[in-house]
């Protein structure tokens, strides 16, 4: 079956010959040098920012930003110079920007008005520029003009300036309109475009930016002193952090700017997205607390956890998913349906690579999940109308509740009845029933509100 899906029909051939043709366009640019190959990805990214910035909803100012979000996202993990070096790890060598991170920030970036897409080029992109750059760099001794001194080289760079010159010519002339009877016209307006989203853009971009600053400062700017040209590994990231600071901060100026003329939005009876609101913000008190809980409190206490065998194991991680799936179906514009098809889409994914159990390679032999493929799925599951931080949870979760079910059916020879006959899984259980169960009698009785506020409007 996993033979199947890797080889059958025509789509994996197609993707496989676009991917050998992109690799033998990027070797016949590395023929001519470093400073082409970092011309040829600073083509590519200025490409990919123009078009994000003509895109429905999008701006020049939050296409820049959201790139060189990505590029300092895609320093995060082994330096590319470095093997031995990891970067932007100091909680735990493992913990860096991987799948699970990316389509949480695909969430955060949907909804702060950042492109997903282009963050996920940009991250691809970020380590084969900082290569191709401190490696040219440092050949060149540090002259910049002598890098991009091949013929090669200039034509890109013409290449790049005439795409970026074309995206600011032929981007739509959006007239900003007046915000207020008789009042000013918002100043950067078309080139921030939706100032709301600037207000929570800016923040979210200045803190990122300073927190790429603060742990990019033992990194090391210079490889070292005897060698002028060559950069160290926390130059790109400084660089880059102090760009996204600068951005944040124009994105920010320019909303506060406009918003004490902005229309207040009323407020509306919605008792189900209260709920949904505080359980969410629970669920990540809990995920972020729980070790210190555990460590520090000594709660829940050993005796307990020491009872807790793989059937209550699994009933507790049905739970948590159930708590999450349930607050998230609570929200605005969530769905029941899309709901358990982001969580299934996450379950599936969990099961791809190789198998705990068994040691089978199920589904592929070489994909390997990662940052680019979560900002580019979450991107995706919202054109589509599913939540990428579903999809995460299920697959953060799902190779748990797979190990867990597993080993009760092998202890209980396929019997299910064993998660009614052990007490503490038969709470766990009903106590994921009830939530669903809470989650339907708040959606219908805010539908049962919003109903009522449109009948009395009419009246």
């Amino acid at each position: 079956m996993a033979t199947a899906g890797c080889h059958g029909g025509g789509g994996p051939g197609r993707r496989a010959r676009a991917a050998r043709l992109l690799r033998s366009a990027l070797a016949y640019v590395a023929r001519f040098g470093h400073g082409a190959s970092l011309a040829w990805f600073g083509l590519v990214l200025v490409v990919a920012t123009g078009a994000a910035a003509r895109m429905p909803g999008g701006s020049p100012a939050r296409a820049i930003g959201a790139a060189i979000l990505g590029l300092l996202l895609g320093t995060s993990g082994i330096d590319p110079l470095t093997p031995d070096l990891e970067r932007f790890a100091a909680i735990d060598s493992r913990t860096y920007f991987g799948f699970v991170q990316a389509l949480v920030f695909a969430l955060v970036a949907y909804h702060i008005g950042f492109n997903a897409l282009l963050m996920a080029a940009a991250v691809a992109l970020s380590p084969k520029s900082e290569a191709a750059l401190r490696q040219g760099l440092a050949g060149a001794q540090g002259d910049v003009l002598a890098l991009f001194a091949a013929p090669a080289s200039l034509a890109l760079l013409a290449g790049a300036a005439l795409a970026l010159i074309l995206a600011a010519a032929l981007r739509p002339r959006l007239a900003a309109p007046p915000l207020a009877a008789g009042g000013r016209t918002m100043m950067l307006g078309e080139f921030v475009r939706a100032p709301r989203l600037g207000l929570v853009a800016g923040p979210v971009a200045i803190l990122i930016g300073a927190a790429g600053l603060y742990f990019g400062t033992g990194l090391g700017i210079r490889e070292s002193a005897a060698m002028p040209g060559a950069l160290g590994p926390g130059a790109a990231p400084m660089a880059l952090s102090a760009a996204l600071l600068g951005m944040g901060a124009l994105l920010l100026a320019s909303a506060v700017r406009a918003a004490p003329v902005l229309p207040e939005q009323p407020l509306v009876r919605a008792p189900a997205t209260f709920v949904g609101v505080l359980l969410l913000a629970l669920l990540i008190v809990l995920a972020v607390g729980a070790p210190y809980l555990f460590v520090r409190v000594g709660w829940p206490p050993m005796d307990f956890i020491l009872r807790l065998g793989p059937p209550e194991i699994a009933a507790l991680l049905a739970l948590i998913v159930t708590l999450w799936t349930v607050a998230v179906w609570l929200l605005p514009r969530g769905s029941f349906l899309r709901g358990l098809g982001a969580l299934a889409i996450g379950l599936l994914l969990s099961t791809v690579g190789l198998d705990a159990a068994t040691g089978v390679i199920r589904y592929t032999h070489e994909l390997q999940l990662e940052a680019v493929h979560g900002l580019a799925l979450g991107f995706a599951a919202y054109r589509l109308g599913f939540n990428p931080l579903l999809i995460a949870i299920g697959f953060l979760y799902g190779e748990r509740i797979e190990n867990a079910v597993r080993q009760t059916m092998l202890m209980t020879q396929g019997d299910v009845s064993i998660f009614a006959d052990r007490a503490i899984s038969l709470w766990l259980v009903v106590a994921a029933v009830a939530a669903w169960l809470l989650g339907g009698v708040l959606r219908f009785w805010q539908w049962r509100l919003a109903r009522a506020d449109v009948w009395g409007g009419q009246r």
